[in-house]
């Protein structure tokens, strides 16, 4: 989509993933569950915001109550 060539090289990807997995999946264990949200990165771009922005505002509600 954003016209990467790369993107289409599937050692790319895999290290892309290999990364992802050594640096930023164990950061989920530095927050609880509850504070999570499953975020679904594949809708378009503005509704990928929509569901941040509503799970930040969920969140402050939360921490309000």
């Amino acid at each position: 989509k954003d016209n990467r060539f790369d993107d289409a090289n599937e050692e790319v990807i895999h290290r892309r993933l290999e990364v992802y997995r050594m640096e930023s999946e164990p950061l989920l264990s530095h927050y609880p569950e509850s504070r999570r949200r499953q975020i679904d990165a594949l809708a378009p771009p503005h509704h990928v915001m929509l569901q941040i922005l509503n799970a930040v505002a969920d969140s402050e509600k939360s921490a309000k109550s």
